[in-house]
């Protein structure tokens, strides 16, 4: 008897980019799952198992599978992606694609500034951020702050694929 199982192939990935918390330590979790249907395209889910591993070697042999919510070690990661034909696991294809963690801005700034009544003050943020939004409406580096009261500055940084910010509030006092 002889049966023709169908090859799985497995369309390239792209990689999965995310800001880090505020450690920023470069550890994130990820659901490796979101990669499912792209390494499917036009291929049947039900025909098919998907797994993730750390290694080709691991793919290659079917071991070591990583769990659906997986968080990484380093960044960027490498994880390889091995589907296989339900039945026959003979029948596989791998292909590959990066965990990456880009930092959150780190905005070092005062918590709190002084103001003389009926004076004004300049507050300038630290250059190299791709855009930044003061509280008051203010989208340059530096604003100018004619009242006490509580403010914040969105800065964010853009990667390309993916935009982190970071959100600084501060006070500002009548002296």
């Amino acid at each position: 008897q002889i049966s023709v199982n169908k090859m799985p192939i497995a369309n390239p990935l792209l990689d999965i980019e995310t800001c880090d918390d505020s450690t920023n330590n470069g550890v994130e979790l990820f659901d490796l799952s979101l990669n499912n249907q792209t390494v499917l395209g036009s291929q049947l889910a039900t025909e098919f198992n998907i797994s993730y591993h750390l290694n080709q070697n691991d793919a290659n042999s079917n071991s070591n599978p990583l769990p659906t919510n997986y968080q990484n070690s380093s960044s960027p990661q490498t994880i390889y992606v091995r589907i296989e034909n339900k039945t026959a696991n003979s029948c596989y294809s791998t292909t590959s694609f990066q965990l990456i963690v880009r930092s959150k801005p780190l905005l070092e700034m005062k918590d709190v500034y002084s103001i003389c009544q009926g004076s004004y003050i300049i507050v300038t943020a630290p250059s190299g951020f791709s855009t930044y939004t003061w509280s008051n409406g203010v989208t340059t580096q530096a604003t100018t702050l004619t009242q006490d009261g509580n403010y914040s500055l969105t800065v964010t940084k853009n990667y390309g694929n993916i935009t982190c910010s970071t959100i600084k509030n501060f006070t500002v006092y009548n002296s």
